[in-house]
């Protein structure tokens, strides 16, 4: 009977070999999304993705470390007929295409069956993650079992000749278990630490467990043999098999109404996975860009490290159940067990009744607890250049203490090429059952397909112990820059006029384009400013000009044609005698007032003694007339001089800070006074340009740059006297600066132009 179930059971199991890593090319990817948390959870943290949906992945593995497939002998054997495959089966196919790995490790069968569900990661304002996944897994495992066993049973299952007398197993730990469950896991992820070239990032994935079932032999210690085909001798056996109470309804044939009978007897549990990576980025610097009026926006659509380094502790935690009803302890002493004793045994409740009758049994505990496959993982990704990278990971599969799902170890290299929407890898890897793997992996847009071990299948030589395949269907969302459909560093979610080039102060659009206002004398000032509009002048006089050239418009000069003094309303005093020359009988010598400008002779002193002498009889009268007349004639005289010069004692009050300031240059131009100096303004902005802005402006001197009341100000020169401000500024306007204007300081503090004149009035 054993000779006979035992290559069934082989092939069952045979060939299937599952690593600690499903997915071996995909998860590695920058663009792995919420696929990639499986194995790494810190690598949905600042990932260029920013909404990641899977819809359905699969992943199937299943192998062995006893028996392997001639997979280039297989191929040589595959003949085609009519367009169809056909394997040449002529002789025995286990002598052919089937070898045994002889070796003293103990035999390992695998069969596991990942379903991965829907399940999305979002990121949230870059440095924070968030993930939803759900999950279903099988783990069917046969564990522990002793390599001269083993050794026996195929002799004897290939050899019909050869009878299974005295086999003999020895041995704790043999283990025969299958369990599936499901998970939904909450993933939170962040950026621990950040600066320039440096990023940690960690993250934390908690998970439902809910186990959908449980069956296990379990042999703490186990020596039999099995001296012919009807008796096994028990000698010191101590061993459990049962399963999970949900599957009692199964067993005694009642069936399911519902999915909540199904989970009956199955009890909710936590686990979790838990990972950081650190990221060395040498050229951060490259990755930002201007825009919105801010240059320290960061490409979040590009890869930033030169390497990276990883751990992550994946699948801690337990399934749990109550135990069903066939769940069972024995401890057997010496005895010798007829299997004769199942003739007629129909269903598995009878041969568990059979069993239990026939053996020692002891109390089980009431609670079956069966451990996730835990997994520390070590990983080292490097950029080679460009899209290309290889990535190093080095896992460790905990092997449980008693029941649980159990991986291969193993050591990974994965080079690889990716985009965010084509990615094509060759995983190599060396398991824990001694055997190198090629594999192949693929991503075409939403499509993701591979193996680990395809291509050593078809290309190494050797025996192949088992074959993995996955597949899986994602939509991603992408980062990508800040949208500027119009390219002026505003984008497109601030911009209010999209199809046009604008600045940033305008919401993106442009500035307005204005007609030009007339300006039909071409002086730079607009006709509806101008006071002269037909005479071209000067921007400081309104556009009027100063033919004369002493800072008198034309329009409130008397003398327009002649240098003069703005008390005299712009005409000239030559003789410097308070007589403007207009008036001025003696215009070339300095005179008296009442004589019009002209000085006191003889003629006019002996003329007033002839009509003195004349009139003698009225002399005291006379005398006493002239005297009065004389004295009311000088203080006339003495106030006409005093409201002359009134303006410049007032110094330019009365007029308006134009006026004023011409008449500063004209009267004061040349006069230095201790603490007031005159630099000339030439720009103000709120968004400055650089300095070099001005390098088209010749014997300027120094451009100074400063900051006040929230302007960026440039100015240039610093003089002692407001005359060669001037100079300045008229040459400054003459190359193109207009609105340039003289700015007086005190002590190096601003000052209005006001206070200015009256220090330079009054010093």
């Amino acid at each position: 009977m054993i000779r006979k179930l035992f290559p069934i059971f082989l092939f069952i199991t045979i060939c299937i070999q599952t690593s600690a890593q499903e997915f071996l090319g995909s998860t590695v990817s920058n663009y792995a999304g919420v696929m990639a948390l499986h194995h790494q959870p810190a690598a949905i943290v600042d990932s260029r993705i920013a909404f990641d949906l899977n819809l359905i992945g699969v992943n199937v593995g299943f192998g062995n470390n006893y028996v392997g497939f001639d997979t280039r002998e297989l191929r040589r054997n595959t003949q085609f007929r009519g367009g169809i495959e056909f394997l040449d089966t002529s002789g025995s196919f286990l002598d052919k295409y089937v070898t045994q790995l002889k070796n003293e490790r103990t035999k390992t069968f695998f069969f596991n069956t990942t379903i991965y569900g829907p399940s999305f990661m979002v990121s949230l304002k870059n440095k924070h993650s968030f993930a939803v996944t759900t999950t279903l897994r099988n783990y069917f495992n046969i564990n522990d079992f002793s390599a001269p066993f083993a050794d026996q049973i195929w002799e004897a299952s290939i050899d019909g000749s050869k009878a299974l007398n005295d086999v003999v197993l020895e041995g704790d730990g043999f283990n025969l278990q299958m369990a599936s469950w499901s998970e939904i896991g909450l993933t939170y992820g962040t950026v621990l630490w950040g600066e320039k070239e440096h990023e940690l990032k960690g993250a934390v994935r908690v998970k439902r467990v809910q186990g959908l079932g449980a069956m296990y032999f379990y042999a703490d210690d186990l020596n039999f043999s099995i001296p012919n085909d009807s008796t096994v001798n028990f000698d010191n056996a101590t061993f459990s098999y049962g399963h999970s109470a949900n599957l009692d309804r199964a067993i005694n044939g009642e069936g399911y109404s519902s999915f909540g009978d199904f989970l009956e007897g199955s009890i909710p549990t936590f686990g979790f996975d838990i990972g950081f990576e650190y990221e060395y980025r040498p050229k951060y610097k490259d990755y930002y860009y201007f825009m919105n009026n801010d240059s320290n926006n960061i490409r979040h659509d590009l890869n930033k490290y030169k390497y990276k380094l990883g751990i992550s502790l994946t699948d801690v935690g337990k399934i749990k159940f109550d135990k069903g009803v066939l769940s069972h302890n024995f401890s057997v002493s010496s005895q010798e067990f007829e299997l004769g004793v199942f003739s007629g045994v129909s269903n598995v409740e009878e041969y568990d009744s059979v069993i239990t009758s026939e053996l020692q049994r002891t109390s089980p505990p009431d609670i079956l607890e069966y451990s996730l496959p835990t997994e520390l993982s070590l990983q080292f990704d490097y950029n080679i250049k460009n899209n290309f990278y290889v990535n190093i990971s080095a896992g460790y599969a905990f092997k449980p203490k008693r029941l649980g799902a159990r991986e291969l170890s193993r050591l990974a290299v994965v080079p690889r090429y990716e985009q965010h929407n084509f990615e094509a890898a060759v995983p190599i890897s060396y398991d824990g059952n001694g055997r190198f793997n090629l594999g192949a992996h693929l991503k075409l847009w939403f499509l993701t397909v591979g193996s680990n071990n395809i291509l050593g299948a078809w290309f190494l030589r050797g025996y192949q112990t088992g074959f993995n395949v996955y597949a899986g269907v994602k939509l991603s969302l992408h980062k990508n820059m800040l949208k500027d459909k119009d390219n002026d560093f505003v984008s497109n979610k601030f911009d209010d006029c999209k199809r046009e080039p604008g600045t940033w102060e305008r919401q993106g659009c442009p500035e307005p384009v204005e007609e030009e206002p007339a300006d039909r004398d071409g002086d730079s000032v607009i006709d509806d400013e101008d006071l002269c509009p037909d005479d071209s002048g000067m921007v400081v006089f309104n556009g009027c000009p100063d033919t004369d050239g002493d800072s008198i418009p034309d329009i409130r000069d008397s003398c327009a044609q002649e240098f003069g003094l703005l008390i005299f309303n712009g005409c000239p005093d030559t003789d410097m005698d308070s007589v403007p020359d207009v008036n001025d009988s003696c215009p070339d010598i300095p005179g008296l007032i009442e004589l019009k400008g002209c000085p006191e002779t003889e003629d006019t002193s002996s003329s007033n003694d002839t009509d003195s002498s004349n009139n003698t009889s009225n002399v005291s009268e006379q005398d006493s007339g002239a005297s009065a007349e004389k004295e009311v004639d000088n203080t006339a005289n003495e106030k006409v001089v005093a409201d002359t010069k009134q303006p410049e004692k007032d110094c330019f009050e009365e007029m308006s800070d134009e006026e004023a300031y011409a008449a500063a240059v004209s009267e004061y131009g040349d006069k230095n006074v201790e603490g007031l100096s005159f630099k000339v303004q030439i720009g103000a902005f709120g968004s400055p340009p650089p300095k070099s802005y001005f390098n088209f402006l010749e014997g300027v001197g120094a451009v100074e740059k400063l900051n006040e009341n929230g302007l960026t100000k440039f100015r240039v020169g610093d003089y002692g006297t407001i005359a060669k401000a001037e100079k300045l500024r008229r040459s400054v306007k003459d190359q193109g600066i207009r609105d340039a204007f003289v700015t007086p300081l005190f002590n190096g503090k601003k000052i209005s132009l006001r206070d200015a004149i009256k220090k330079m009035c009054n010093d």
